[in-house]
């Protein structure tokens, strides 16, 4: 786990303990005393630097009045937290103790917790930045409208589109607005259009002119639509999504125009398109099974991954043989912060993630994911039950990084692959065919060796070099 950064004082829920009657008259401790006021100790310095924590056992005795009147070290931390402790105990504030019903001095054991926080991500200021951006077309001919106006709720905000059609706005509200396009010769166009934070909302807009000769054709269709270019998910909003168990490519049978073939086979169907006309890559590399089988998991931990982009249209020829859409998934830079990881088992499979530095500038990450149904079907399975139908898969996920914080050139080696396979094995099969065979089976894997190059020319321009 990371480390938190010592950003601020932070304390820990305290738990008091049960009385302890050593300092208590003789009798029965009928009520125990009740924290009224806390008071929250002082970090130490040299512990918030070093960051530090600790926890300090102490002994107070509160008299009849609930006022602390002793407080005494048990179970000491040292490097400061002690005397902070025995500070803050003074001023603390309870409820009397009652001893056979009358209000009596007690003596109780208190353990003090000291925790640091971990520093809270600060939000990036988003005033001046360009999220809404288009083009502003023609309808029927699809050319462009230059010197159409463009204004947000009634001319809150405004743009004048170029020779290109295009506008661009920088600093629009977040939320649902209007937006109106006017242009001499074209009818008035109104739309509402959301703004998300962290995103650059992309329309294009069709108007429609006003007259278009002394012959002309009245066709009637559809309502006024924009066309949805790419959508883009990171991989805050991917863990917030629910019913996908925290797997990124699961997030795509979420979204609109894309459905799930029958059976749980876990291919993707984008606007009714056959299954293998929707193409999916990582890092520009084509990936050609997404699922294991069911669907239950994609072959490509989730938490290996930095954004993922779906298209589902007018995307460019880089794609390939994409007909329907293509989904796009790029990995992050391993962390340099220290070694991470984690081990997760359930009844299906085991995965594990593990990623730090190597020297310098290099940096790792490794996953991968394991399942044993076939053994847990083995055990749970009737002896009375003659087909025993028994899935395997597992996949692996290998990267080595080498990203300096000052320099123009970045690269990385990657390698990855799945595989899955499926067995019926047949208790008696002499019982149904005297030459049949107890056990049938086939299996499909993959892997991928890849790696790519960069070099930064200018802040507008970069080279890269991938295979």
């Amino acid at each position: 786990a990371d480390e938190p950064a010592p950003t601020r004082r932070s304390e820990n829920p305290l738990t008091q303990r049960a009385a302890d009657q050593a300092a208590a008259p003789p009798g029965q401790l009928t009520k125990a005393p009740q924290l009224l006021e806390f008071v929250e100790a002082s970090y130490p310095k040299e512990a918030e630097a070093a960051k530090l924590t600790g926890a300090v056992g102490l002994l107070v005795d509160i008299d009849a009045t609930g006022a602390v009147t002793k407080v005494a070290v048990a179970e000491p931390a040292g490097h400061g937290f002690d005397e902070a402790a025995v500070e803050a105990l003074r001023k603390f504030r309870f409820s009397p103790a009652e001893i056979d019903g009358v209000p009596a001095p007690v003596r109780i054991s208190y353990r003090y917790s000291f925790v640091l926080k971990a520093e809270e991500p600060k939000r990036e200021e988003r005033v001046g930045v360009v999220n809404l951006r288009g083009r502003i077309l023609q309808r029927g001919n699809r050319e462009a409208v230059a010197g159409a106006t463009i204004a947000i709720d009634d001319g809150a905000l405004g743009a004048v589109s170029d020779e290109t059609g295009g506008f661009e706005m920088a600093g629009v509200p977040l939320g649902m607005h209007t937006v109106v396009v006017n242009a001499s010769g074209f009818e008035r166009y109104e739309i509402e259009e959301e703004i998300v934070e962290g995103k650059i909302t992309e329309v294009t807009l069709y108007i429609r002119k006003l007259v278009f000769g002394s012959y002309e054709t009245v066709v009637r269709g559809k309502r006024e639509r924009k066309e949805v270019a790419r959508v883009e998910l990171e991989q805050e909003e991917i863990r917030l999504v629910p019913g996908t168990q925290g797997d990124a490519f699961k997030v795509i049978q979420n979204l609109p125009g894309v459905n799930r073939t029958p059976y749980g086979f876990g291919m993707l169907i984008v606007r009714g398109g056959r299954p293998q006309d929707t193409r999916v890559y990582l890092d520009g590399v084509h990936i050609p099974i997404l699922f294991h089988f069911g669907g239950l998991t994609s072959v490509i931990n989730a938490d290996l991954l930095g954004d993922l982009s779906f298209q589902p249209g007018n995307f460019d020829a880089r794609f390939g043989r994409a007909i329907a859409g293509t989904v796009e998934g790029s990995t992050r830079t391993p962390s340099r912060d220290g070694y991470h990881g984690y081990l997760n088992a359930s009844l299906i499979d085991t995965s594990l993630l593990v990623e730090g530095p190597i020297a310098g500038d290099w940096s790792f990450a490794t996953a991968g994911r394991v399942s044993y149904v076939d053994l847990v079907l083995a055990e749970v399975v009737p002896s009375t039950i003659e087909l025993v139908s028994a899935p395997r898969y597992w996949d692996y996920q290998a990267k080595a990084e080498y990203a300096p914080k000052q320099g123009r050139n970045r690269g990385y080696v990657m390698a990855l692959g799945s595989r899955d396979s499926m067995s019926a094995r047949l208790e008696n099969p002499g019982l149904v065919d005297p030459e049949g065979r107890s056990e049938a089976g086939g299996s499909i894997a993959f892997h991928r060796l890849m790696g790519a190059w960069s070099h930064t020319v200018s802040p507008a321009a970069r080279n890269r070099l991938g295979a």
